[in-house]
C-alpha cells in the first residue's frame, strides 16, 4: 500500500467510527424501557421493605400508560418511597434509572396481614385476663391510630375496661392496670433489708396498681408508712 492511499485511510476510518457512533445512538434512542420493570423496581421495594413480622398476600402496581416512552435504563432500576417507609396499605414509589437519568412515581397496592390478640370468648368488664381468654391470628392490616397488641403477653393480667365480644381484636384503650391493692383493704405489709425480712399486716389507705407508692396503716403500732405495691394485697416499704 502506498503512502498516498495510506492518507486517504485514515480520514474514511475517522468518518465510519463516527458514523456507528451516531447509529448507535440512534438506535439506542428508539430503544425504551419495558413497562413490567418499572412495575417490578416498584413492586420489588415494597416486599423487601415490609419487615417480616408482617405476611404479603399481594402487591400490585397501579396501570403505567403504554404510550410513555422512557429511554432504555443502561444500570438497574430502584425505587424509593416519597416518604419515610411505614407499612401500609398503598404506597407512592419513586423508580429511578441513573444512566440515562430519569424517575417515574408508580403507585403501588399492598395486601398485608398482621398478626394481633383476639379474644378467644366474650370478656367481660372488670375481668383480669389470663392466656385462656385470648389467642393469636392473622388480621388484614388496618388503618388506625390505636395501638394492637401483638403478644399475648401484653395484655395478661390487665383488667378489661368495658366487655370485649369473642373474636374482636384487643386495643390499648380496652384495658387497663388492675388494681392489687383497694382502699381500706387488708394488706401484707413486707419490710427487708439484705439480713431480715418482717411480715405484718397493715390497711390500705389508698388504691394501688402494681409498682404505685402508696401509704399503710401499720395494725400492729398504728403508725402511717409508704410502701411499693409489689403484688396482689403486699405492700414493700423499706427499714
Amino acid at each position: 500500500m502506498t503512502k498516498l492511499s495510506r492518507r486517504h485511510l485514515f480520514p474514511i476510518l475517522v468518518v465510519s467510527i463516527m458514523l456507528n457512533l451516531f447509529l448507535n445512538q440512534v438506535l439506542m434512542a428508539k430503544e425504551y424501557e419495558n413497562i413490567k420493570n418499572i412495575n417490578a423496581a416498584a413492586i420489588d421495594y415494597i416486599r423487601a421493605n415490609i419487615p417480616s413480622e408482617y405476611q404479603i398476600n399481594s402487591v400490585k402496581s397501579g396501570r403505567i400508560d403504554s404510550r410513555l416512552k422512557l429511554a432504555k435504563c443502561q444500570e438497574t432500576l430502584y425505587g424509593m418511597t416519597t416518604r419515610d417507609f411505614k407499612v401500609s396499605k398503598s404506597y407512592t414509589v419513586a423508580v429511578y434509572c441513573d444512566q440515562p437519568n430519569w424517575k417515574i412515581y408508580v403507585s403501588v397496592k399492598a395486601d398485608i396481614s398482621q398478626q394481633v390478640v383476639v379474644a378467644k370468648d366474650t370478656i367481660f368488664r372488670n375481668d383480669i385476663i389470663s392466656e385462656n381468654d385470648v389467642t393469636i391470628e392473622k388480621r388484614p392490616l388496618q388503618r388506625s391510630k390505636r395501638y394492637f397488641f401483638k403478644n399475648i403477653a401484653d395484655v395478661i393480667g390487665k383488667q378489661a375496661k368495658r366487655n370485649i365480644n369473642i373474636g374482636a381484636t384487643i386495643v390499648a384503650n380496652q384495658l387497663k392496670a388492675p388494681l392489687w391493692v383497694k382502699r381500706r383493704q387488708k394488706v401484707i405489709i413486707m419490710a427487708k433489708n439484705d439480713i431480715i425480712q418482717v411480715k405484718m399486716e397493715g390497711i390500705a389507705l389508698k388504691n394501688g396498681k402494681e409498682n404505685e407508692v402508696i401509704k399503710v396503716r401499720n395494725l400492729k403500732s398504728n403508725k402511717v408508712v409508704e410502701g411499693i405495691v409489689v403484688s396482689q394485697g403486699v405492700v414493700r416499704v423499706n427499714f
